[in-house]
């Protein structure tokens, strides 16, 4: 077919050829006008708007059938009448209108039979699944008034530390507005001027500003040491037994670097000798210096090639060495590490294997914070759902008491005394079940039956 006017987006369709394909139980529009194809999902009708004269049926063939169409299928029908009563030639002076959900229209010329088989299939189809989704919500059944309440659940956040953004104007980097962190439970046994606590401190601190500035949180259980801690000393453990070997690391490689700077200071003068005698030599001997500084330069680059190789060794064993920090001149520090951590988190078993400590920041504290969420958001919703059923079974007895005294109200003899009766009433009154309205309204029928 062809669109005489519509858009898509931004592109203008007018006068463009678009056809309409089949793949499964799917139908689109396309065409190389199209960016991307588009779904007859889209399209909720489709109406003639113009008839040519033609023979092989023409106008009358064309009226005849849209108007039986109409009664049989509606604005479809319409369409799908005139298409067979206007036979082949009266079908290419067809002028249609296709309406799309968002409210799109196209005015499109000489649809082909099977495009008009495929937009009566892709639009029935519409229609139902409009219909089942309205019978879907109109057949949700509303909660009994009676019913009771369950407490809500509040989600953790995105586990994706990209998800979660902070809150605006709470920077974790300046500390002028942030809180300090709280002194409790475990951190109290915590001495900051220990550099082992120190270290922990430092790390509880910044998970503390990341809840803080991120989630409006505060670091106030245990549980949040418990599961922090154990980050911290495992890194510092894996450094601690590797800090003699990483001074040996060092040591052994400056030696080994002293050598090889002391062969290239050699080799350098004997390259450039070479290359003089090359430029003195005469035909016969240049072989032989050419092969000579070939052999130089060799020699001279697996040299440079070892000593980058000695001086990438240093660096990585200074840079583990200097994540100790000043923890690197206490003396017994793997034995103040198992200490520390039988009483932060005893059930933490340090891992000897490990070569390299693990890299702790936001995504680290996000992944404690969503554990200790899910256990907060228990607790809470297990203490709001005990009020709810405290209130719930309180009502529940309120009602069925107002019930009881009504129907003994109505009864027209009731073996208790009137004087019984009424302090019962008096008594219902003053527990609260009773309203004062209902009270005095209790007590007067009471009255008016003596």
């Amino acid at each position: 077919m062809i669109i005489k006017q519509g858009t898509y987006g931004n592109i203008i369709l007018n006068n463009k050829f678009i056809y309409i394909e089949k793949s499964g139980t799917t139908y689109r529009f396309t065409g190389s006008t199209l960016k991307n194809d588009i779904s007859l999902n889209e399209v909720i009708s489709a109406d003639v708007i113009a008839q040519e004269t033609a023979t092989g049926g023409g106008v009358q063939g064309a009226a005849g059938g849209a108007v039986l169409g109409f009664l049989v299928l509606g604005p479809l029908g319409t369409m799908l009448g005139a298409g067979m009563g206007s036979k082949k030639k009266g079908r290419d002076a067809t002028t249609i209108s296709i309406t799309f959900s968002n409210g799109r229209v196209w005015v499109a010329e000489n649809p082909t039979p099977n495009e008009l088989a495929y937009l009566k299939a892709a639009i029935a189809k519409n229609q139902l699944t409009a219909n089942q989704t309205l019978e879907k919500k109109s057949s949700k059944k509303s909660p009994p008034k009676n019913q009771k309440k369950i407490a809500q659940r509040t989600a953790p956040p995105h586990k994706s530390v990209y998800r979660n953004e902070s809150i605006k104007g709470r920077n974790s980097k300046k500390r002028k507005a942030q809180p300090d962190l709280s002194i409790f439970g475990l951190i109290a046994s915590l001495n900051p001027t220990n550099p082992l606590d120190k270290e922990i401190l430092y790390y509880l601190d910044a998970y503390h500003i990341y809840i803080w500035s991120h989630f409006d949180a505060m670091l106030s259980i245990d549980d949040e040491v418990i599961a922090l801690a154990p980050m911290v000393l495992q890194n510092v453990f894996t450094l601690a037994n590797q800090q003699k070997d990483l001074k040996k690391v060092v040591e052994e490689a400056e030696k080994s670097l002293a050598i090889l700077e002391d062969n290239l200071l050699e080799l350098m003068p004997l390259k450039e000798t070479a290359k003089n005698n090359l430029l003195k030599a005469n035909m016969f001997s240049k072989g032989k210096f050419r092969n000579e500084i070939k052999s130089l330069d060799l020699r001279i680059h697996k040299e440079k090639d070892a000593a980058s190789a000695q001086k990438r060794a240093i660096t990585t064993a200074k840079n583990k060495l200097k994540q100790l920090g000043d923890l690197a001149d206490i003396p017994d520090l793997v034995d103040q590490i198992k200490r520390l951590n039988t009483i932060l988190c005893p059930a933490n078993k340090l891992n000897l294997k490990l070569k390299n400590p693990k890299k702790i920041d936001n995504q680290s504290y996000l992944d404690v914070y969503r554990s200790v969420f899910r256990k907060l958001e228990e607790n809470r919703v297990r203490k709001e759902q005990d009020l709810i059923d405290k209130e719930f079974e309180a009502a529940k007895l309120k009602k069925d008491q107002k019930e009881k005294l009504k129907n003994e109200a109505n009864q027209p003899i009731n073996k208790k005394p009137i004087k019984e009766r009424i302090k019962e009433l008096k008594d219902l009154f003053d527990d609260g079940i009773l309203e004062k309205e209902e009270y005095e309204e209790q007590r007067k029928r009471l009255l008016e039956s003596i």
